[in-house]
């Protein structure tokens, strides 16, 4: 007869958190690291967007500073050492309680809290912002 394989509490939880580790690997290596900290679209009060290429625009309209805020999850970076080039759009969120955060990007590195990291994605923020916000194209688009 074969014996009965007895529970272990500490192997369960050593397999589980292995299982989490592995997984979440996985996943930061095909989508990169999110940005942390960025700030709820109901707490901004407004986005000024800058570009070297063009003027800088203020957007206060609730849809297009959800539609910026919610943008900025497109900055997923990927652990490694940042281009050391000047960044191309810098987008700062002033908050209702008077506080700003700033945001800066090129085509593949962003700044955040202080801190260079290469884009998971290269070009594809600068792009979109830049395309909805500043080229003119969609001129209601601009607070």
């Amino acid at each position: 007869m074969k014996e009965k394989k007895t529970f272990s509490w500490p192997q369960t939880l050593l397999t589980v958190a292995l299982s989490v580790l592995i997984a979440s690997g996985v996943w930061l290596g095909f989508y990169g690291v999110p940005l942390l900290g960025l700030p709820k679209a109901e707490d901004v009060q407004s986005v000024t967007l800058v570009s070297l290429d063009s003027d800088s625009i203020t957007v206060t309209d609730a849809e297009n500073v959800d539609l910026l805020v919610k943008a900025a999850n497109l900055l997923n970076y990927k652990l490694g050492t940042p281009d050391t080039t000047d960044p191309e759009l810098t987008v700062t969120y002033t908050l209702k309680n008077g506080e700003s955060r700033v945001l800066s990007a090129n085509a593949t590195t962003m700044w955040w809290k202080g801190k260079a990291h290469p884009l998971k994605q290269p070009e594809v923020f600068c792009n979109i912002v830049e395309g909805l916000f500043l080229t003119g194209h969609d001129n209601d688009a601009k607070g």
